[in-house]
Protein backbone atom coordinates (compact mmCIF):
# COMPACT_ATOMS: atom_id res chain seq x y z
CA UNK A 1 0.00 0.00 0.00
CA UNK A 2 1.13 3.58 -0.79
CA UNK A 3 0.52 6.81 1.24
CA UNK A 4 0.87 9.67 -0.28
CA UNK A 5 3.66 8.19 -2.81
CA UNK A 6 5.52 6.09 -0.30
CA UNK A 7 5.48 2.57 0.91
CA UNK A 8 3.49 2.52 3.96
CA UNK A 9 5.15 -0.12 6.78
CA UNK A 10 4.21 -2.50 9.49
CA UNK A 11 4.19 -0.26 12.72
CA UNK A 12 6.72 -2.89 13.81
CA UNK A 13 8.94 -1.51 11.40
CA UNK A 14 8.58 2.31 11.89
CA UNK A 15 8.81 1.87 15.33
CA UNK A 16 11.91 0.08 15.49
CA UNK A 17 13.44 2.40 12.75
CA UNK A 18 12.35 5.05 14.84
CA UNK A 19 13.88 3.53 18.18
CA UNK A 20 17.34 2.96 15.88
CA UNK A 21 17.55 6.26 14.45
CA UNK A 22 17.11 8.01 18.07
CA UNK A 23 19.72 5.85 19.08
CA UNK A 24 21.90 6.77 16.29
CA UNK A 25 21.26 10.50 17.27
CA UNK A 26 21.74 10.19 20.77
CA UNK A 27 25.09 8.22 20.21
CA UNK A 28 26.32 11.18 17.60
CA UNK A 29 25.54 13.97 20.14
CA UNK A 30 27.48 11.86 23.06
CA UNK A 31 30.93 11.99 21.02
CA UNK A 32 30.36 15.32 20.40
CA UNK A 33 29.46 15.28 16.50
CA UNK A 34 27.17 17.94 14.72
CA UNK A 35 24.35 16.41 12.45
CA UNK A 36 26.54 18.80 9.59
CA UNK A 37 29.68 17.02 10.28
CA UNK A 38 28.01 13.53 10.87
CA UNK A 39 26.20 14.06 7.25
CA UNK A 40 29.57 15.15 5.50
CA UNK A 41 31.23 12.06 7.16
CA UNK A 42 29.23 9.73 6.43
CA UNK A 43 28.71 11.58 2.26
CA UNK A 44 24.81 11.84 2.56
CA UNK A 45 22.85 15.24 3.04
CA UNK A 46 21.89 16.77 5.82
CA UNK A 47 18.30 16.06 5.46
CA UNK A 48 18.84 12.09 5.02
CA UNK A 49 20.43 11.94 8.47
CA UNK A 50 17.65 13.92 9.84
CA UNK A 51 15.04 11.79 8.86
CA UNK A 52 17.27 8.40 8.96
CA UNK A 53 17.54 9.92 12.70
CA UNK A 54 13.40 10.48 13.31
CA UNK A 55 12.65 7.05 12.10
CA UNK A 56 11.06 8.33 8.79
CA UNK A 57 13.50 6.19 6.54
CA UNK A 58 15.13 3.24 7.31
CA UNK A 59 19.28 3.50 7.64
CA UNK A 60 20.31 0.93 5.37
CA UNK A 61 21.85 -2.22 7.33
CA UNK A 62 24.89 -1.60 4.94
CA UNK A 63 25.33 1.91 6.83
CA UNK A 64 25.55 0.42 10.18
CA UNK A 65 29.17 -0.82 10.33
CA UNK A 66 30.47 2.71 9.02
CA UNK A 67 27.81 4.78 11.50
CA UNK A 68 29.43 2.34 13.91
CA UNK A 69 32.79 2.95 13.14
CA UNK A 70 32.32 7.15 12.58
CA UNK A 71 31.05 6.76 16.41
CA UNK A 72 33.74 4.22 17.64
CA UNK A 73 31.46 2.13 19.04
CA UNK A 74 30.72 -1.57 18.30
CA UNK A 75 27.75 -2.21 15.88
CA UNK A 76 25.57 -3.93 18.64
CA UNK A 77 25.66 -0.03 20.65
CA UNK A 78 23.46 0.86 17.54
CA UNK A 79 21.16 -1.93 19.14
CA UNK A 80 18.16 0.24 20.92
CA UNK A 81 18.54 -0.50 25.00
CA UNK A 82 14.69 -1.53 25.26
CA UNK A 83 14.37 -3.01 21.46
CA UNK A 84 15.28 -6.63 22.50
CA UNK A 85 12.35 -6.95 24.83
CA UNK A 86 9.76 -5.06 22.10
CA UNK A 87 10.20 -8.70 19.32
CA UNK A 88 12.38 -6.94 17.39
CA UNK A 89 14.49 -9.96 17.20
CA UNK A 90 14.50 -10.31 12.93
CA UNK A 91 15.62 -6.34 12.84
CA UNK A 92 18.79 -7.52 15.45
CA UNK A 93 19.52 -10.29 13.75
CA UNK A 94 20.26 -7.91 10.68
CA UNK A 95 22.45 -5.90 12.10
CA UNK A 96 24.54 -8.25 13.91
CA UNK A 97 24.99 -10.29 10.76
CA UNK A 98 26.89 -6.62 8.86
Amino acid sequence: MSQGGRIARPAAEREFNQLLGKRVETLRKRAGISAAEFARVLEIGRNRLYWYEVGRTPLPIAMLPRIARELDVPVAALIPKNATSCGYSLQIQKILLV
